[in-house]
């Protein structure tokens, strides 16, 4: 990959997403480049998701400098950082975090009530087209809760695309599927990385799980978060670690 990164942490201390004034992860120095398919793995509580949080500018590192696109971004205005994050998405764990007292559809119609000035019937259409991007358009008048941890991710991932997002964090978006399941995240986040996606551009992707398995025929980069460091690994190194058994911390 070449061009200058579109996400760099630069001596961060990475802030519990729970607890902000405590570092889980200490002096990270990562880029991330445009195009570029990352996985990160370790052990539960290990820092995975807060990484991806700091990253994401969700939470403020406790030292060290995050940039964005080029600025530092926790320098910025508050608008600034406003306008910036819309390129930045987040899709959390397990139920990726939908408004429950509304359908799917509802959920992937308000980023774009909000954010654009399309009317309700033009978000309507663009929001059920996305759907049917995830396999859910016959879901959309569903309730979250009726839904699968599974379909609610997608659902998640639904609602985030409503931007045109240049980098994309999900935290552990593999955790729990059936084979046929990972096999389908596999190939649309392939997809979604050389610029299959609805709205046409590629993108950054960074993934977490706990071990790097399911990922060898989609990363680009490899990472592991361990006693409280971040590191790069080459693939070879990632290989050796996803053959340790999962008692050996990764």
């Amino acid at each position: 990959m070449s061009g200058s990164p579109n996400i760099e942490l630069a001596g961060v201390d990475v802030a519990h997403e729970a607890r902000p004034a405590s570092a889980v992860l200490h002096e990270v120095c990562w880029a991330i480049e445009p195009g570029e398919r990352w996985a990160v793995c370790g052990a539960t509580g290990g820092g995975k998701t807060s990484l991806l949080c700091t990253g994401a500018g969700l939470t403020a590192p406790v030292t060290g400098t995050l940039r964005a696109f080029g600025q530092d971004y926790w320098q910025l205005r508050e608008t600034e950082r406003l306008a910036l994050g819309r390129r930045i998405g987040f899709v959390f764990a397990h139920g990726g975090r939908l408004f429950a007292h509304m359908s799917i559809l509802e959920n992937v119609i308000l980023p774009l009530q909000y954010h654009t000035e399309c009317d309700r019937a033009a978000a309507r259409e663009r929001a059920l087209e996305l759907l049917a991007w995830v396999g859910l358009e016959a879901a959309a008048d569903t309730a979250p809760a009726r839904l699968t941890t599974a379909m609610q991710r997608r659902a998640a991932l639904a609602r985030m695309l409503t931007q045109p997002v240049e980098v994309l964090f999900l935290d552990e978006p593999l955790v729990g599927l059936a084979p046929k399941d990972i096999q389908w995240w596999l190939s649309l986040l392939h997809d979604l990385s050389k610029g299959g996606t609805p709205h046409g551009g590629p993108m950054s992707i960074i993934t977490s799980d706990f071990d790097f398995s399911a990922w060898f025929d989609w990363a680009d980069r490899y990472a592991v978060v361990q006693d409280g460091a971040f590191q790069s690994l080459a693939e070879p190194e990632a290989r050796g670690l996803a053959r340790r058994p999962a008692s050996a911390g990764v």
